[in-house]
Formats: structure tokens, sequence, C-alpha cells
């Protein structure tokens, strides 16, 4: 059974959101690969601006590995703060 992704509502003053750059998108569209990072650019792709505890939730991974990929992605230019 597919249960649709149900986006919680958060403090986003508490919880950064995160969205991707129009070259995180364009890499998101293109990347031929696998890995967390690329999980996570998915995730964003798909969902639109997410807290790090959906992307952890949505990508399968650990709250603290999530920040690390997120920081990662951020300052390779792929996604950007949205709040």
């Amino acid at each position: 059974m597919n249960i649709p992704f149900v986006r919680e509502k958060t403090d986003e003053k508490k919880h950064p959101v995160f969205a991707l750059t129009p070259l995180g998108k364009q890499k998101a569209d293109a990347f031929a690969g696998e890995g967390q990072k690329l999980k996570t650019l998915c995730v964003l792709n798909e969902q639109g601006p997410c807290t790090v505890g959906e992307v952890s939730r949505a990508a399968g991974m650990d709250y603290d590995k999530a920040v690390l990929i997120l920081k990662q992605l951020m300052r390779e230019g792929f996604i950007t703060r949205a709040n």
C-alpha cells in the first residue's frame, strides 16, 4: 500500500526549510547516479521545500546525516534555505 507523503505542520522559525536552486533542480532532473545526495535532491525536487526532518524521513536517513547532506548541498550551490 502506497501512503502519500503528508507534510507535518511545523514552526518555520524553529525548523529551517530548504529548497532547490535552479542549478539543484537541473542536477536533480539530469543526475545519473546513486547516493544520499541524489536521494536528497530527488526528495526536494518531488516534494518541494522541506524541513530536515521531512528530508530525513523521505530519503530514509537519520536526522544527523540529513543535516550533513543538506549543508554539503548548500555549500555546493544545489539548495538554499527557503525561509
